[in-house]
């Protein structure tokens, strides 16, 4: 009988060590990727910065060639407004606090043909709801 007790006693032990440990820690993080087309053509050049208003942190991704992006970092999940910038230059993908890499501070030239609403968090409209995993989006932006 004692031993039954002791096998209990060790389980119920066991159950709470694992069940304490599920969600310490960090939550899991996702990845980013996508593209920009801008016009319906690709975008080649710029910076898409993604920026969690109630974290405080941001991420930016370099544009290729072919107008994708890829975040060098995992993220961590939540809901994030978007800019795109041009430009991105050193620090683009420096890592910051917690992993996050820190946003450029980048002031391009008011020449370039990116709108000047999609350069900005509060006007885009732009926005993104990271999870855990692969996440992909698609950004298409209009210059009229």
């Amino acid at each position: 009988m004692h031993r039954v007790g002791v096998r209990i006693a060790s389980l119920a032990l066991l159950a709470a060590v694992v069940t304490t440990g599920v969600g310490c820690g960090k939550s899991p993080a996702g990845s980013v990727a996508g593209t920009v087309l801008l016009d319906g053509e690709p975008l080649t050049e710029g910076t898409v910065a993604f920026y969690d208003m109630e974290k405080g942190k941001g991420l930016s991704c370099l544009l290729d060639e072919t107008g994708m992006f890829v975040s060098p970092v995992e993220v961590p999940p939540g809901r994030y407004k978007v800019m795109i910038a041009p430009g991105g230059g050193p620090g683009a993908h420096q890592a910051g606090a917690d992993g996050m890499p820190a946003l450029p501070g980048y002031d391009g030239p008011r020449s370039h043909r990116i709108p000047m609403k999609f350069r900005d968090y509060e006007k885009s409209g732009l926005t993104a709801d990271v999870g855990p995993g692969e996440n992909s989006f698609h950004f298409e932006l209009e210059s009229t």
